[in-house]
């Protein structure tokens, strides 16, 4: 099907191997209006963004955030005039060179993998877009070869949202096939030393309650929730409503809005729950220790893990269940939302993994989301980033030589954690179930104790793909 070309321009955001000069003079030779720029007007609702297939990326945190804010921020203006419109035409298109598979071998630099998540995003978000992403395999090939490639696709090629494009000339598209049989089996060993965050709230403590059922591990667990003492006469007080209450009654501040005290009960609540995850670990027969850090910060992740060997002597393994949401549409979203959403998951990860790059790992494994398969509304930041994990922990994967378990587990909507009472109406109403802690647990530890061929899997209440 060939992308409609209105009169209004179309803008390529360059790369720095000359495919972009290439591609714009096949575009202009049947008359398209093609300019080159890093820089796109307001206006711009027909952009192709090239910068994904850079050469000279090493795999990094910086890399990723690189490729894939530019692209985000390339949407945000095509969301602008795309979104709720249904007489406005224009496409958005991204290209990154993963090896023409979109990183499912784990043998190419990715840090153009988080591209398909925005593609997927807008496809949701706006008025019958034409949106794709293309993962062009361009070893051995000349900008020109390239560029003619591209410019074939972009016209004549499908509507298939991901389409990759071998260096023999083949034309691939992604699905969702079952999972991989296990390999062998691959436990955790009794007094093994994981390094967890995001673990002591939410889906994460659930699922290391299950896993400490089975193990008596040694847990080191990061979170940003400062465990304060709280005043006693808060004690009584229990549901969010009651705090609220108690905190006005027994406040200095008389003027104090609503608003305050609902952040402040919140707060407290958090609290209460981190303690008592941490006390049910405990109480399951594992060591536990929590160290309130942002694991954003190298240094401080450093220091905490310097203190943990200085105890335990080694690390074992690594789970990755942090994050936040910050949902909004593509061009509602601010540059410091995304920067939250999208660094807690990848550079939260590549700190972690850095922390440990001495020890003998013998578990890795990330909580990503399936909103990085499928793309979600408000979710493009979330879904590129949890995408990143997926093609992240698959290079992992093919560099350990399958002597690691790796997993990154696509997970379906929760009955808990994130998932908030309106949010969980929401689902309901659109007919989607959600998994319950104690079966999603269970998967967990299931998926935690055997290698299989599929390192990245989705995980929903239908089954394990």
């Amino acid at each position: 099907m060939k992308v409609i070309f209105q009169d209004s321009s179309c803008y390529i955001i360059p790369d720095n191997r000359g495919v972009s000069e290439a591609l714009a003079e096949f575009l202009k030779e049947i008359g398209v209006n093609t300019i080159i720029t890093a820089s796109l007007p307001e206006d711009a609702s027909s952009i192709i963004y090239l910068s994904g297939i850079d050469t000279g990326r090493e795999d990094s945190h910086k890399s990723h955030f690189e490729v894939n804010k530019k692209a985000f921020d390339a949407a945000k203006i095509c969301g602008k005039n795309l979104f709720n419109n249904r007489d406005k035409k224009g496409f958005f298109i991204t290209v990154q060179d993963t090896g023409g598979d979109f990183g499912l071998e784990g043998d190419k630099n990715i840090s153009g993998a988080g591209l398909t998540g925005l593609i997927k995003t807008s496809f949701l978000e706006w008025e019958n877009p034409y949106v794709k992403a293309i993962d062009i395999e361009g070893d051995n090939k000349n900008p020109s070869e390239i560029g003619k490639a591209l410019f074939v696709e972009i016209i004549e090629g499908g509507r298939e949202l991901e389409v990759g494009l071998r260096k023999k000339g083949e034309r691939i598209t992604i699905g969702i096939e079952s999972a991989g049989e296990a390999i062998s089996n691959f436990p955790l060993r009794e007094k093994d030393v994981l390094l967890v965050s995001g673990g002591a709230g939410g889906v994460t403590a659930g699922c290391l309650n299950e896993l400490t059922l089975t193990k008596k591990l040694r847990l080191a667990i990061f979170g940003r929730t400062q465990l304060t003492r709280e005043e006693e006469y808060l004690r009584n007080y229990r549901s969010k409503a009651e705090l609220m209450k108690g905190l006005m009654e027994h406040g200095q501040d008389k003027g104090i809005t609503p608003a305050d005290l609902s952040k402040k009960a919140n707060k407290i609540l958090s609290i209460r729950e981190v303690k008592e995850n941490l006390r049910i670990l405990e109480a399951n027969g594992s060591e536990v220790k929590y160290f309130s850090i942002d694991i954003r910060n190298y240094e401080e992740l450093k220091k905490a893990v310097h203190k943990i060997r200085e105890e335990w002597g080694h690390i074992d393994g690594i789970i990755h269940g942090a994050g936040v949401v910050a949902d909004k549409y593509i061009h509602e979203k601010t540059e410091e939302q995304f920067r939250q959403v999208f660094s807690t998951k990848v550079e939260g990860f590549y700190n972690l993994l850095d922390a440990t790059k001495e020890d003998n790992l013998t578990h890795i494994c990330c909580f990503s989301s399936i909103a990085a398969r499928c793309g979600n509304k408000g979710q493009a930041d979330y879904s590129m980033a949890n995408e990143v994990l997926n093609k992240v922990c698959k290079k992992i994967y093919m560099e350990k030589k399958g002597k690691t378990l790796v997993k990154s587990i696509n997970w379906g909507p929760w009955d808990g954690g994130m998932v908030t009472p309106s949010l969980k109406a929401h689902f309901i109403s659109r007919g989607i179930s959600l998994i319950p802690l104690k079966e999603g647990a269970k998967l967990f530890v299931d998926e935690i104790s055997n290698i299989s061929s599929s390192v990245e899997v989705i995980i929903s209440p239908e089954g394990r793909l």
